[in-house]
């Protein structure tokens, strides 16, 4: 069994923020943000399949689960850029951010290998992790993204 490396947070300033939204980084990030959804979505499968999401819940997860797989397969249109809004977290100062920008961001940060087109089961695992210990929210339960 593979260890999953444990994350620390750092605040994010307002700054640092808008440039990891800002619309060109989506763009130039595209496939790396298809790849993370593909991931997540394989992640939130397990953990619905482990029968870890409580009764109450499942709609939802399904949901996020369904979000995630329509953002790995959203080429965006003409723009480059994803046009599926997926699961997000609200971070202390307000300010949301999508779970396939923060999954990407930890990924480049700690240098692990975004596959193209293949499910890597490390990335997996510490995708599982990511999805139980953040208080996320779908699209429709809290206020639109940026």
């Amino acid at each position: 069994m593979t260890s999953v490396p444990e994350y620390s947070f750092q605040p994010l300033d307002e700054q640092a923020l808008r440039s990891l939204l800002a619309p060109e980084k989506m763009e130039e990030l595209a496939s790396e943000l298809r790849c993370a959804a593909r991931h997540l979505a394989v992640a939130m499968t397990q953990i619905i399949r482990a029968g870890e999401v409580p009764p109450e819940s499942a709609d939802r997860y399904a949901s996020a689960d369904a979000l995630f797989r329509a953002m790995a397969a959203d080429h965006g249109g003409i723009a480059r850029r994803p046009t599926v809004q997926g699961p997000f977290i609200r971070l202390l100062g307000g300010a949301a951010i999508p779970m396939t920008v923060l999954f990407t961001s930890i990924c480049q940060r700690d240098r692990l290998w975004l596959p193209e087109r293949s499910i890597d089961p490390d990335l997996v695992a510490s995708a599982k992790e990511i999805l139980r210990g953040l208080e996320w929210h779908l699209p429709d339960e809290d206020e639109p993204l940026p």
